[in-house]
C-alpha cells in the first residue's frame, strides 16, 4: 500500500505492506527508488511486514527546501518513517550509500533496531586522501553526465540487462542537484564511529568484485558475511532468490522477543 508520510523536510513516499514479525524497513542507494527492493519486498511480505520508501529528494520523495542530503538528516527521515508506521523495533536493510544512512540511524536510534542488514554497502570514506576527495568532487561538478556515467558504468559490470535498464531509468529521474549533493555528503563517513552503539545482530551481503579493505563489514566486527558472485553493485536485482534467501537465513536467527519487546 503506497502512502505519504511527513518527514522533517517535506513528504517522503512508503510502500507498506504484509504481516509479521519483525517488520523490516528497506533503504535503496543514491539515485534509486523503492521499486528497486519489489523482489525482496513481494517474498518477505508472505511472513514479514516490509516496507520500503524513497529518500528525499529521489523517487517520488520531495527535495528539502534547505537543500540538507547530510547522513543525520536522512536518518531523521527513517526515524520519521518508523514513527510514522509505528514500528517501535524493526530491522533495516540499506543498499549501498544507504548503507551509511543506516548506520548513522543504528547509532543514533539502536534500541529500535532488531537487525541491521547491508547490502553491498558503501564502505568507510573518511579516510579517503584529502586530495582524492577533491579530485572526485571536482570531476563530479565538472561534467555531471560523464562522471556518473563512469561511476555507474564501474558499478554495473556484470549487471543483467534488467538490472542496467532499471537502475539508469532511476539515474535519469534524479536531479542532478540531488545527487551530487547527497554524494558529497557520503565522502567523510566513518561507520566504525556510528555503528559502535549498536551491538544488535548484522549482516552483510557483499558483491564479491566489490569486497574491498574499506568495505564496513572489514571496518566493524560483528557482521555475518555473506558473499555473492557473477553480479553487480545492484546483486538484489541480479541475484534476487539468493538476496531473499540470506535475508530469510538472518530473520530466522533473529532472537525472538517476547510481546512486550515487540511493542
Amino acid at each position: 500500500m503506497e502512502r505519504w508520510v511527513r518527514g522533517d523536510a517535506g513528504t517522503l513516499r512508503v510502500d507498506d505492506e504484509g504481516f509479521g514479525s519483525p517488520p523490516l524497513l528497506f533503504l535503496h542507494g543514491l539515485a534509486g527508488r523503492l521499486e528497486l527492493w519489489g523482489e525482496q519486498l513481494a517474498h518477505l511480505r508472505w511472513t514479514h511486514r516490509a516496507a520500503a520508501f524513497d529518500l528525499r529528494g529521489m523517487g517520488e520523495s520531495s527535495a528539502p527546501s534547505d537543500g540538507d542530503y547530510s547522513l543525520e538528516a536522512m536518518a531523521g527521515d527513517v526515524d520519521a518513517i518508523a514513527d510514522a508506521l509505528g514500528l517501535e523495533r524493526f530491522v533495516l536493510v540499506a543498499h549501498g550509500e544507504a548503507g551509511m544512512v543506516a548506520g548513522t540511524y543504528a547509532g543514533a536510534c539502536p534500541e529500535r533496531l532488531a537487525g541491521l542488514a547491508l547490502v553491498d554497502a558503501s564502505g568507510m570514506t573518511s579516510t579517503l586522501k584529502p586530495e582524492l576527495v577533491e579530485h572526485i568532487r571536482r570531476e563530479l561538478h565538472h561534467d555531471y553526465h560523464d562522471f556518473t556515467t563512469d561511476w555507474f558504468g564501474h558499478q554495473l559490470v556484470g549487471a543483467a540487462p534488467h538490472t542496467v535498464g532499471a537502475v539508469m531509468a532511476a539515474l535519469r529521474a534524479t536531479r542532478p542537484s540531488v545527487y551530487v549533493a547527497a554524494f558529497e555528503e557520503s565522502l567523510s563517513y566513518d561507520p566504525m564511529k556510528t555503528l559502535a552503539r549498536f551491538q544488535g545482530p548484522r549482516l552483510a551481503i557483499v558483491a564479491e568484485q566489490n569486497d574491498s579493505p574499506l568495505a564496513v563489514h572489514h571496518r566493524v566486527k560483528g557482521f555475518d558475511e555473506r558473499r555473492v558472485r557473477g553480479v553487480s553493485h545492484w546483486l538484489m536485482l541480479d541475484r534476487p532468490e539468493e538476496v531473499n534467501a540470506h535475508l530469510d537465513e538472518f530473520l530466522a536467527s533473529l532472537p525472538r522477543e517476547t510481546p512486550a519487546e515487540a511493542r
